[in-house]
């Protein structure tokens, strides 16, 4: 999303804290764009799910889904 102002990510609708291995890197663009990606450290089979990323800015929201499939 363009300009926006916070984003947050949510595992089958549950929001995912921060801490221990997960970590949430944003990277804002001259207030242009802001690039969210959520980083989870030695992963397994319980980080399988939907994941979900929602931005928001002045009062619009906006979604994004991913789908994380652990291989073995």
């Amino acid at each position: 999303m363009k300009r926006a102002q916070a984003a947050i990510f949510l595992k089958s609708g549950v929001a995912v804290r921060e801490g221990g291995r997960y970590k949430y890197i944003h990277v804002n663009y001259a207030h242009k764009r802001l690039d969210s990606n959520l980083e989870i450290t030695n992963t397994t089979k319980d980080d399988e799910g939907n994941y979900t990323c929602l931005a928001y800015n002045n009062g619009i929201l906006t979604s994004a889904k991913y789908s994380l499939k652990i291989g073995l």
